[in-house]
């Protein structure tokens, strides 16, 4: 329900199940969820030196440095996540997130393929290889992944704005910008509460600067840094619109 603060308060309630590694697991995704990095990693800390072989501890605490720009730590904790369990989903997807920002195209791609063998429908995975796809400029194998997303998931808007985004690169933009419209409709008839949720709000700032509404752009961006906090995406397209 995004009630961080209501979840930390039940928990403070019931401070003796803190013999659990798990109450500091709890604890921590509270923390991060509003964006009190610090209480969150000293959290995730906690809960590994009570219990160091569950894998989704060491993944989460990789993705929390992996978001704080120590790469190396991340790395660390991701390959603890995947020595303690090899076929770990989202070790495996910050993995290959981390390779493909590095360079690192074919560690990616294998990342990916450990996922992609269990499931071959595994939209976060497809999702991931359309953007290494991107990465690499193979723009024809980008768009048939995305085209396998959007038969998957045909009203998931950031299906269509990947799709979007594909074609636009490839000449198409009449097309590109009629899927837009549709992304900027769905968009629309939420409400005010959910249009704050972290992946919304960063989308419809995405398909803001797209549609070149740069005022309406920079204002959802600079909302989804208060929010969320610091992020290199919202940044360099807060970055392009003072250009």
């Amino acid at each position: 329900l995004d009630k961080s603060n209501e979840a930390l308060a039940l928990l403070k309630a019931q401070k003796h199940l803190n013999a659990d590694s798990q109450y500091y697991y709890l604890v921590a995704n509270a923390h991060k969820a509003l964006s009190q990095l610090d209480l969150a990693l000293a959290a995730y800390q906690q809960a590994i030196a009570m219990d160091a072989n569950i894998a989704k501890y060491h993944t989460v605490l990789a993705e929390l440095w992996y978001r704080e720009g120590n790469v190396h730590k991340a790395e660390l904790s991701f390959n603890q996540a995947l020595l303690i369990d090899e076929i770990n989903i989202p070790a495996l997807l910050l993995s290959s997130e981390v390779y493909k920002n590095q360079g690192l195209y074919q560690q990616a791609q294998e990342a990916l393929a450990i996922i992609l063998l269990q499931d071959k429908n595994n939209q976060k995975a497809l999702f991931s290889q359309a953007s290494l796809f991107l990465a690499q400029n193979k723009l024809l194998d980008a768009l048939i992944v995305t085209l396998t997303l959007r038969e998957l998931s045909p009203t998931d808007p950031f299906a269509k704005l990947l799709h979007s985004s594909i074609i636009a690169q490839q000449g198409d933009t009449k097309q590109a910008r009629r899927i837009l419209s549709e992304v900027d409709q769905q968009l629309s008839g939420l409400n005010k509460k959910y249009k704050e949720n972290k992946q919304v709000l960063l989308l419809s700032a995405t398909v803001n600067f797209i549609n070149q509404n740069s005022h309406s752009a920079k204002k959802l961006f600079v909302r989804y840094i208060d929010l969320y906090g610091e992020d290199a995406s919202a940044r360099r397209y807060l970055a392009i619109i003072s250009v």
